[in-house]
């Protein structure tokens, strides 16, 4: 009997989900469903159930073999590099690689149409500088940044948040911009 119940509470609930769906008309306004051409043909208020059947298999099968005649033959779609050409499925890696170096070699541009962007000074100066004994170019042992250990880091970090946070004066266009660490 339990198992009759459930059965019944759930056709129920289906039938109450099925009395609250739309109706195709409402999905077609709703841009969910598709305009067919028979339902352009026709207004909305003459459009049974019935004329939204749907095609019959063999008006599909004619609908399917005229969008197969209208497609581009595959040498078109070589030409436009859609297809890839037979030639090249049986080329090896290296021989592909070739091709390509090839082709970039022949598409660049040649020394004459390149303009020059670089212009270079017909002196040359030379500076005298510091020896390597007169001037230390290491950085310092004793540096502040030497000495940060993780916990002394984090603290840097929430200290200069809150100030972002609190105390910088930022435009309110510019808050989203604020970046925090």
């Amino acid at each position: 009997m339990a198992e009759e119940s459930d059965q019944e509470l759930d056709n129920a609930t289906l039938a109450a989900r099925i009395a609250r769906r739309p109706t195709r008309v409402e999905l077609r306004l709703r841009n969910i469903l598709r305009t067919d051409s028979l339902d352009a043909m026709m207004p909305e208020h003459l459009v049974t159930n019935q004329d939204l059947h749907v095609a019959t298999f063999e008006q599909r099968r004619e609908d399917l073999k005229s969008c197969l005649r209208k497609r581009p033959d595959p040498a078109v779609l070589e030409t436009q590099n859609i297809l890839k050409k037979e030639e090249e499925e049986c080329l090896s890696p290296r021989e592909k690689f070739s091709d390509m170096l090839e082709n970039h070699i022949a598409t660049r541009p040649s020394p004459q149409t390149v303009r020059r962007k670089l212009n270079f000074h017909e002196s040359v100066e030379v500076m005298q500088t510091f020896r390597l004994q007169e001037y230390n170019r290491r950085p310092d042992q004793n540096a502040t940044f030497r000495k940060l250990t993780p916990k002394l880091k984090m603290e840097i970090r929430a200290e200069l948040n809150t100030y972002k946070k609190t105390e910088m004066a930022i435009h309110a266009a510019s808050v989203k911009n604020t970046a925090f660490h």
